[in-house]
């Protein structure tokens, strides 16, 4: 379900035979923003934690309450001048948009930039309120994971640990009660440090899984570090810059000096 929600959001496609033909191809494509409602969201998967948007809703005082009938009545005497709000801060943002670049970018890289041009144009600090919601949001998915959390326990002790995935359970430690999430051999395991590996990131964790064992076996090794202070993860490595000059809106391209 996670991964599913994960590719609703960020876009997907599924392709099929159109409905009872067999030749023609159908290619169904989406991207939503999806709104979930639940009194507790649970340990969230990695990739979906940072894709979320938390909301609490705190509790209406009863003498504060009001039935829907008159909700009804008083968002309709208002709704003129909200819609009319909500299109001001649109068209401020799109005029401003193009010109937003980020010195780093979260998961969520268009809608950052989309609330750094409410920022710009607002006075407001929605951007810095969504980062610090997906931290938190990311610590609370690593606390409801006991995987993970022995894995942040392994590398707080060794600094760097590097092994294979069977090693690797060999070396944490297994709760009393195992949980149901908890990887029953090596290739399980391979695949559930990969899914937290974003959690990991949000504490400073680097997870490389591109190195192989120098014997004639060539295991895969996992090497799990923990970043330094101040220094960029190995997962986000320097591209150099991701915005290069460009020639403004309906002028001409100057092309680089080949000299």
């Amino acid at each position: 379900m996670s991964d599913t929600l994960c590719k609703a959001v960020t876009g997907d496609g599924v392709v099929d035979r159109a409905l009872y033909t067999d030749d023609d191809v159908v290619v169904l494509t989406f991207k939503r923003v999806l709104a979930m409602t639940t009194i507790d969201a649970g340990a969230l998967a990695g990739d979906l934690a940072e894709r979320v948007l938390m909301l609490d809703l705190q509790l209406i005082d009863s003498e504060r309450r009001r039935s829907e009938e008159e909700l009804d009545a008083t968002f309709e005497a208002v709704r003129p001048a909200v819609l009319g709000a909500l299109f001001d801060v649109l068209a401020c943002v799109l005029a401003v948009l193009p010109a937003v670049r980020l010195e780093s970018m979260p998961r969520m890289a268009d809608f950052a930039r989309v609330l750094a041009a409410v920022d710009q144009t607002q006075g407001w600090n929605t951007l810095d309120d969504y980062l610090a919601t997906s931290a938190n949001v990311a610590t609370d998915a690593m606390e409801g994971d006991p995987f993970a959390m022995a894995i942040a326990h392994l590398v707080e002790q060794a600094d760097t640990w590097q092994g294979t995935a069977g090693q690797l359970l060999e070396a944490l430690p297994a709760p009393l009660v195992r949980p149901p999430n908890w990887p029953k051999d090596a290739t399980r395991a391979s695949g559930r440090v990969k899914r937290l590996a974003p959690l990991l990131r949000s504490i400073g964790i680097t997870v490389d899984d591109t190195q192989r064992s120098r014997d004639r076996h060539r295991h895969r090794l996992l090497t799990l570090s923990r970043a330094p202070d101040g220094e960029e993860t190995a997962s986000a490595p320097d591209q150099g810059s991701l915005w290069p000059e460009a020639a403004p809106t309906r002028q001409g391209r100057t092309l680089p000096d080949q000299s």
